[in-house]
């Protein structure tokens, strides 16, 4: 028989004593019959029982009680110290915030209690999750997200695919797939049978129920949330489209010069590094041309034809809550620094900010796990939280592991490439993509030896397809990350992130006082011709040479300083990837992390919590240009009252983008300042005499100089301290003025536009406050939740934050994810008791316990369920 469990756990002191160390102490309750009851608990209960059911796919049978505290007055059973879970028995337990604890003894009903509590707070946004990395968003949402899924196909995998890659698992990750997504329907199962239906309403609005779910699923989610989202990119079809058009408007010589100086081969020798320049890495991941090469003709059309799509792509991931943003940051002290025997590790991936959240909070209890964090919604591993002996975080590593090939062709047969001397046929797949509201589209979908083909030009005899260094190898990258989260030392985490194909900054800290990193990623050794800014030849002159093995690539432990630092810089000296479009160099953000920990002796959980509300509104560009700006009215301009008064308030400025009294406009003036005269020094320096077609692209990335397109700022820099700069530029870009009368006149025009802006007194001009809006996805112009998008001050920080204190007293951690835990309204406009209860906490720079040992998660559970699970 199916029975459910729902618990509001309020249980004495007394019982929690009885209990005893590790042990979670029952509830005073009752077992209701055999019906699913609603959260909102009725005046009277119908015990009418149902039917066994078996959830389709699961391949188990689970049976669930709902345990209720009584009020004062009724009569209860007699409560008794139990153990975490018995054989067979799934517990849930929800904390004061609503995040579920998961206590099963036995992995398979483990995971299967992590899928089930997954799908309870985020059924509606595992869907369209689902939905969107497979490609069948417009069979929900109509023809508008036809371009959406094709492009998701095109660059993604098949069902068979991801199947293939499931069966070359160890059974232990097999059973945690295939568990998960039993957990997920089980709910749905056990949902769709309440009183009321307990699915999220937005299924609905849309007039869909939410399909079974399978291993393939999961694994498919993972792939798309951590693979191709955050280790799939490439510039270089989009940077061979701008050599083209540098030669074509200067001439082959200047053109190529200006390309070195815009995406340069060559290292900074200042560049911000993850580990510092005495831990040298010596091993060269990319060969060093002496300038460009041969293009593939039609480049430029080919690649605006592709940047077509891939505007269209971009464009509905806003609506799918997938943005494409690169970033996250962590910090991690070690004991030498804290001068209290503990290490400190505070981690903010920076994913994007939703409602529901992007990030899914727990914890798992049993069968070889004991670990508390946060995860993408629909992934296994457990990304950043904490065991009991060891602390993590990660950031994306963004290392070049993706090449784009350029496929000789046959004009007469474009599904024809050569490799290796011979003409070959793609590898095609005709798919069908389901529309609602219109004709379904048919499409066929290509491959050669290298990877997906993204672009076929038949005029000029070229395809692109895309290599991928990690091709195959993503669910054992998921493994390795599930094996971190066990790891109890820096051998355990390093050996873990050996299976790691994907590129991405790995973190750890333990109760000794120790921290680590890893660089994680399956790295190419490239032929010594090939520039790696540009596509490969596909012809098998220049494939790969197999590849860096894993213990050669950077990692550390314990380094010399006692902390890392890392904003997705570059990870060692000479592990420099030309063309990466991260504007790696030395005017990189995690440059302020790091000169604050090293202006501090003795490092505090204070001062690591004000360390990310620092970094949170600091500009980084200030840091820079503020000094060269102001030397030069000094020197150029010292008397213009005009021009002197605004660099005395950029001067006065604190360099953060505060707005402390909330009236929508920050503090100083000193922001509007510096923002109007790095827009205007962008556009005077980068105009179409100076850089031709490379103008808009280089003025476009002022937005986010430290992460975006070719390096705009670490270009205008080496430009401005001219003989002082350790990159030297080639051309000039000033058209023979002074660095200084550049950018003097920039400031004065500068100052012309605030006053026509804002108005002629200094003390009005203070620019408007961004804000950071948690969004909600916008669906046939139906809002993915019933309520409004909250919106806070911009803050340059975390999707969540998490802290943990690691010592040889135990592990202490605390974070904040918002909006809140729970995805779904419980009806019409009413929010979910937690759907936005952390937001003030984020606000506010404050953080919640993660509740970790089991008489902690007892005494915080607002509820409890227990799961019966039959194999």
């Amino acid at each position: 028989m199916t029975t459910t469990a729902t618990c509001n756990s309020e249980s004495s002191p007394e019982l929690r004593a009885r209990a005893g160390p590790g042990r979670i102490p029952a509830t005073l309750c009752f077992t209701s019959g055999g019906r699913i009851l609603p959260l909102a608990w009725p005046t009277s209960v119908n015990k009418n029982p149902t039917n066994d059911r078996h959830p389709a796919g699961t391949g188990s049978r689970v049976r669930s009680r709902l345990i209720v505290t009584l009020a004062l007055g009724v009569a209860a059973v007699a409560a008794v110290g139990v153990s975490a879970a018995t054989s067979g028995e799934i517990r849930i337990l929800r904390d004061n915030y609503g995040v579920p604890h998961v206590y099963a003894d036995q992995l398979e009903p483990l995971f299967f209690g992590f899928g089930y509590v997954v799908a309870e707070d985020r059924l509606f946004q595992l869907e369209m999750m689902r939905r969107s990395v497979w490609g069948t968003v417009s069979e929900v949402l109509g023809p508008q997200y036809v371009d959406f899924d094709r492009r998701a196909r095109q660059i993604g995998y098949t069902r068979a695919e991801i199947r293939s890659r499931i069966d070359k698992l160890a059974p232990d990750y097999q059973t945690m797939l295939k568990a998960y997504a039993d957990g997920i329907n089980w709910f749905i199962e056990t949902a769709e049978q309440g009183t009321p239906v307990r699915l999220p309403p937005e299924f609905g609005r849309l007039g869909i129920r939410p399909a079974p779910w399978t291993a393939e699923d999961v694994g498919q989610v993972f792939v798309g949330t951590m693979g191709t989202r955050f280790s799939d990119f490439t510039h270089e079809m989009e940077n061979a489209a701008l050599l083209a058009g540098l030669r074509e408007r200067f001439g082959p010589a200047k053109g190529a010069s200006l390309f070195d100086d815009i995406v340069p081969t060559l290292e900074d020798p200042e560049s911000v590094t993850t580990i510092p320049a005495s831990q040298v890495w010596r091993r060269q991941t990319a060969p060093r041309p002496a300038g460009p090469g041969s293009l593939p003709g039609g480049i430029r059309q080919a690649t605006a034809r592709l940047g077509e799509v891939e505007a269209g792509y971009l464009a509905n991931l806003g609506r799918l809550n997938l943005t494409p943003k690169l970033g996250s940051n962590c910090w991690v002290v070690s004991a030498t620094r804290t001068g209290n025997g503990s290490a400190i590790l505070h981690g903010g991936p920076q994913m994007g900010y939703f409602t529901p959240g992007y990030l899914h909070e727990v914890g798992l209890h049993g069968a070889g796990f004991d670990v508390v964090g946060s995860t993408p919604t629909g992934t296994l591993p457990i990304l950043f939280g904490h065991n009991a002996t060891a602390a993590w975080s990660s950031t994306a590593g963004a290392g070049d592991v993706v090449d784009v090939f350029a496929e000789t062709i046959d004009p007469a047969h474009p599904t024809r490439y050569r490799f290796n001397g011979q003409w070959r046929e793609m590898e095609g797949r005709d798919e069908l993509i389901r529309v609602k509201g219109a004709a379904d589209v048919q499409e066929t979908f290509f491959r050669t030896v290298h990877g997906p083909v993204v672009a076929i030009d038949a005029e000029h005899g070229v395809a692109y397809s895309r290599g991928r260094a990690w091709a195959g190898l993503e669910l054992e990258s998921m493994a390795g990350w599930i094996d971190k989260t066990k790891a109890e030392t820096y051998e355990a985490f390093i050996a873990a992130s050996h299976k790691m194909a994907i590129s991405i900054n790995w973190y750890y800290a333990d109760r000794g006082g120790n921290i680590g990193w890893a660089y994680t990623g399956r790295y190419p050794v490239r032929h010594p011709d090939q520039d790696p800014r540009l596509p490969t030849p596909g012809t098998g002159e220049r494939e790969w040479r197999g590849f860096v093995p894993a213990g050669e690539v950077p990692h550390v432990l314990n380094p010399d300083q006692g902390f890392i630092a890392n904003w997705n810089q570059q990870p060692a000296v000479g592990w420099y990837f030309p063309g990466s479009g991260l504007g790696w160099g030395r005017t990189q953000r995690a440059k302020l992390l790091i000169d604050y920990l090293e202006a501090r002796r003795n490092i505090t959980v204070d001062d690591v919590k004000n360390l990310n509300r620092y970094a949170s509104f600091a500009e980084n560009n200030a840091r820079f240009f503020r000094p060269l700006l102001l030397e030069a009215v000094g020197t150029t301009a010292a008397d213009d009252a005009e021009l002197k008064r605004a660099a005395e308030a950029l001067a006065a400025w604190n360099g953060l983008r505060e707005d402390n009294d909330g009236d929508g406009s920050y503090d100083s003036p000193g922001v509007a300042i510096f923002d109007a005269w790095l827009k205007q020094m962008f556009a005077d320096t980068f105009t179409e005499q100076t850089v031709g077609p490379a103008a808009a692209q280089l003025r476009n990335s002022i937005s986010a100089p430290p992460v975006r397109g070719a390096g705009g700022g670490q270009l205008l820099l080496n430009i401005l301290q001219g003989e002082r700069s350790p990159v030297r530029v080639r051309n000039d870009y000033l058209g023979g003025a002074t660095s200084a009368q550049a950018m003097v006149a920039s400031l004065r025009k500068a100052v012309a536009s605030l006053k026509d802006s804002l108005g002629p007194a200094r003390e009005q001009w203070h620019a408007p406050a961004v804000q950071m809006v948690f969004r909600t996805a916008n669906f046939l112009n139906v809002p993915q939740a019933f309520h409004d998008q909250p919106a806070l001050l911009s803050m340059n920080r975390g999707t969540e934050n998490h802290l943990v204190v690691l010592s040889a007293a135990g592990v202490w951690g605390m974070n904040v994810v918002p909006p809140g835990q729970s995805g779904s309204a419980l009806s019409g406009q009413a929010l979910a008791p937690h759907a936005a209860d952390q937001l003030l906490l984020f606000e506010r720079f404050e953080y919640k316990p993660m509740y970790f040992d089991a008489v902690d998660v007892a005494r915080a559970a607002e509820r409890t369920e227990v799961l019966s699970f039959h194999p």
